[in-house]
């Protein structure tokens, strides 16, 4: 595994059209801390995870979805195009708003939710 503390002085990630560039400075938080940050905690150790995962209940925990359902999500609330989660679904669903394109609508696979933050539906 990766040393989290040494970056290199620029990372270039790209995701989709957009390239992100991240600098490195001397005492700023690493990309995996900022990470933390925007979640508001660090990762889920694996006890932590096992513990959730224990108890959890498809349709309970998590959403399971077999096609995307209507909801009041519009594009006309966001301020400017990519992909957003839309929380009536728990997440499950995501959409694309594009100007003066239609919106378009995706669903994650069943014990996937979409983040916002790495575009990807990933594991609840």
């Amino acid at each position: 595994m990766a040393d989290r503390t040494k970056l290199p002085n620029v990372w270039k990630v790209c995701l989709g059209v957009t390239l992100l560039t991240f600098r490195y400075t001397e005492g700023a938080p690493s990309a995996y801390e900022a990470l933390d940050t925007l979640r508001g905690r660090t990762p889920f150790n694996p006890a932590e995870l096992k513990l959730l995962m224990k108890d959890a209940q498809p349709g309970v925990a998590y959403p399971t979805l077999s096609t995307i359902p209507q909801t009041s999500f519009s594009c006309d609330s966001v301020q400017q195009a990519g992909f957003y989660s839309d929380p009536e679904t728990q997440c499950q669903v995501y959409h694309r708003c594009e100007p003066d394109v239609p919106k378009t609508s995706y669903l994650c696979p069943n014990g996937t939710l979409f983040s916002p933050v790495i575009l990807v539906c990933d594991y609840w």
